[in-house]
């Protein structure tokens, strides 16, 4: 309690920042609720799909990783632009994107007019996210760790309302398309929000630790040399995979798998992702970033899905699916953190490096393993997403390594307001 009084009073209450500027942390955290009710939703809404078009379990695969697709290059461009001229016209863009998104699910009429769709939100999706976590560390870069978990927390809690919201909306009679209309509220109240928000970088860039950052006038693309960036992306790349693999096909696995009623079924999904928030929590009010901790998470996620794939009824498997959303929490706003920490003169360039192999494991990897469930048992599903997992350990490996040569301690002391 002592620490969240403690971020209330610095965003708020602070005499040396104008009230358009303390509104950043509002706006994103509105941006981060607005996705995660997204993507859980959209995830919600697969099965449906899958009924109304006739698909097979490869088909919902690739629907599940198409809107990943288009985040593989579309937040690149735009991260490089907003290095340049500035964050805010391609927030407003990235919102744009997920608004027509939304018109253009109450079009789609058919199996490739939804994968149209889908390819829209993610490049709406992909550009949100990583210019609003971005801007978040310009403004307070001496806390970057707290506040993306904080974010990443708010995105849990909304993934965790959206298939609940939409379940009730479905047993109120509303079609899987109209379980959409939230997020377009949301949206657009951060629209609103934008407009009076002053995203200015914070002038002295600090690290956590009180360390200043070194200042440089060179290039956003110098980060494409760094090998550093290739073993965080390719980490990122692996865990958005097991990420969006458990979450898509959670709802399948446990409503055909062990035949749970539509309620329950979206629970788990809904636990997944809700199960993020005290994990997430846990990191971010920590006083250090505690690497060894986070490896082991990842071991812990390869071992509950190992136990959700030989679960011996539903609610064992529930409960598996739920640790697995646990042990996910922390890692991926870990990883972005530490991303943000190491290239501090170019933080939209690569933050949205990180989002574009998001992407591209989100795309991937769960079209990969629907394949391999594919005549197989779903249970197959579940063996296949800890091994994923058991090959985060390399590269995360490789990404302890190189912070080290960046003279950025994985376990660095953070800022305690």
């Amino acid at each position: 309690m002592r620490a969240s009084g403690r971020l209330a009073k610095n965003i708020f209450r602070s005499k040396q920042m104008p009230l358009f500027r303390k509104t950043v942390v509002p706006l994103v955290f509105l941006i981060a609720t607005t996705l995660g009710y997204h993507i859980a939703t959209y995830q919600f809404a697969l099965l449906r799909i899958a009924e109304e078009f006739s698909l097979s379990t490869a088909q919902v695969g690739v629907l599940a990783g198409a809107i990943f697709m288009t985040q593989i290059f579309v937040p690149v461009i735009m991260g490089i632009l907003a290095d340049r001229h500035g964050k805010k016209p391609f927030i407003f863009v990235g919102c744009a994107l997920l608004l027509t998104s939304i018109a253009l699910f109450f079009a789609a009429g058919s199996y490739p007019a939804m994968l149209i769709t889908a390819l829209v939100s993610g490049a709406g999706f992909g550009t949100l996210e990583a210019l609003y976590l971005s801007l978040m560390a310009d403004v307070y870069p001496e806390r970057v760790t707290r506040y993306i978990n904080f974010s990443q927390t708010m995105f849990g809690v909304g993934a965790f309302i959206g298939p609940l919201i939409a379940a009730a909306m479905v047993r109120a009679g509303a079609e899987w398309r109209q379980v959409f209309l939230p997020v377009l509220i949301m949206q657009v109240c951060a629209v609103i929000m934008l407009v009076f928000t002053d995203t200015k970088p914070a002038q002295v860039q600090v690290r956590e630790g009180g360390v200043q950052a070194p200042q440089s006038k060179k290039s956003p693309l110098f980060v494409f040399r760094q090998p550093l960036l290739y073993a965080l992306v390719l980490w990122i790349l692996l865990y958005v995979g097991v990420e969006t693999a458990t979450a898509s096909f959670a709802n399948l696995y446990l409503a055909q798998g062990f035949n749970m009623p539509d309620d329950l079924a979206a629970l788990g999904l809904s636990l997944f992702w809700v199960m993020m928030v005290p994990s997430r929590l846990l990191f971010g009010l920590a006083k250090k970033n505690h690497m060894k901790m986070l490896l082991l998470f990842v071991v812990l996620l390869a071992a509950s899905a190992v136990f959700a794939a030989v679960a011996a009824n539903g609610v064992a498997a529930l409960f598996c699916i739920a640790l697995c959303g646990f042990f996910c929490g922390p890692i991926w706003p870990m990883i972005f953190s530490y991303n943000q920490q190491a290239f501090p003169e170019a933080r939209a360039t690569a933050s949205s490096c990180c989002v574009a192999f998001s992407g591209a494991g989100g795309f991937l990897i769960p079209a990969v393993i629907g394949n391999i469930g594919e005549g197989r048992a779903l249970s197959s599903i579940f063996f296949s997403i800890a091994v994923v997992s058991v090959l985060m350990l390399v590269f995360a490996a490789a990404a302890r390594s190189g912070l080290k040569k960046r003279g950025i301690a994985p376990d660095a002391q953070v800022s305690a307001d």
